[in-house]
């Protein structure tokens, strides 16, 4: 219903309402936490130029037709010229106000008011005093060209009476995640969370809509915006398994206060680890067949002064059987004599292995 009779307001606020001098100056783009994936949202500042050129007030001097309208001077001079605006009658005797610096005036003056401080001239006389004024507002403010000074621009501070250019500051894209964060630092700035929505057309025809940022929150909210944009990459990072790279530490320099520092030094390097403790692995066990023997064994003298009781005749016929050789007779082991060769048949010489000796825990060959 209230769409249908034109009553219907979305609270979204015009920035500059009748002014196409709108460019966007610069953005700064955030990431902004989301789930399932993250947003981003974008500072912009936008420069708007509000004084009214002396072509356009010319052509809108030739459509007034009221008796009082047309281009005033001011009877007071201001650093040695006066003022000038054009007045357009609105209703009754309440008139609408057009300056060189500012454009249209929000305010509605008075038609005492306006023959009481202006005099009406011609546009040819006008023509100079108004391109004046269009071009010094453009770097100084009002009281810069009325008394050629300014106590806050000698102070080092911003003064922004009667300047053309105005800059605002709008916060756009995935604004619902970072209202939160917003409202709270302007809260703490300025003692109201209210947060304005504010829409504006670009002299390029983009369009805009956001949240608008005061002047005296700007320094602030973009140190809470890189604080969040920190936040989103580091945790990003985690996700993909990428190393986040520590912040580096200051270098400790070897001077103090009121000291000469030394160029030439570099910080000690960092002692190496001592290297391991070289040692050979253990051996790989070996095959205990027939006929191997196992490496490490013994000496079998340094096993009799062990006092173990051991019988060698055994030890040798199990050797000599390892190898397909018949065990030798005890007299061929008493004697030493080749009979045992005699029985194989062939002319093939046989070891003689001989004890003494007698060991202990053994008995002599009888």
């Amino acid at each position: 219903m209230d769409k249908r009779e034109g009553k219907y307001d979305m609270g979204i606020l015009d920035l500059a309402p009748g002014i196409e001098e709108i460019y966007e100056e610069s953005q700064q783009v955030f990431l902004a936490p989301g789930h399932p994936q993250d947003g981003q949202v974008v500072f912009y500042k936008i420069s708007v130029d509000r004084g009214l050129k002396w072509e356009d007030a010319f052509a809108k001097s030739l459509e007034l037709t009221g008796p009082y309208d047309g281009f005033y001077l001011s009877y007071k001079v201001r650093g040695n010229k006066p003022s000038c605006l054009l007045a357009e009658q609105n209703r009754g005797q309440l008139f609408t106000v057009y300056k060189p610096n500012i454009g249209r005036q929000s305010q509605l003056e008075a038609l005492d008011s306006l023959r009481r401080k202006f005099h009406r001239v011609t546009a040819e006389e006008a023509k100079e005093p108004w391109e004046s004024g269009y071009t010094l507002s453009l770097t100084h403010c009002s009281h810069s060209a009325w008394n050629r000074h300014c106590r806050l621009a000698q102070e080092g501070k911003d003064c922004l009476q009667g300047l053309r250019l105005r800059h605002h500051y709008m916060l756009c894209g995935a604004l619902l995640r970072v209202w939160g964060r917003i409202a709270a630092v302007m809260a703490d700035v300025s003692s109201s969370s209210y947060l304005q929505i504010v829409r504006l057309k670009t002299k390029d025809r983009k369009k805009q809509v956001g949240i608008k940022i005061p002047e005296g929150c700007v320094r602030r909210v973009l140190q809470e915006l890189r604080l969040m944009d920190a936040d989103v990459k580091r945790r990003q990072a985690r996700a993909l398994g990428c190393p986040v790279l520590p912040t580096p530490r200051p270098l400790a320099l070897p001077c103090g206060p009121g000291e000469v520092l030394d160029l030439t030094y570099s910080p000690p390097a960092e002692a190496f680890p001592p290297p391991p403790h070289f040692s050979f692995s253990a051996p790989l066990p070996l095959d205990t067949g027939p006929g191997v023997v196992p490496l490490g064994a013994q000496d079998p003298a340094a096993l009799a002064h062990q006092g173990c009781d051991i019988n060698f005749k055994e030890v040798l016929e199990d050797m000599l059987r390892s190898l397909h050789a018949g065990p030798p007779s005890e007299g061929a082991l008493g004697e030493g004599a080749g009979a045992g060769g005699a029985a194989g048949g062939g002319p093939e010489r046989q070891s003689v292995i001989q004890f003494s000796p007698p060991f202990p825990g053994t008995q002599a060959p009888l």
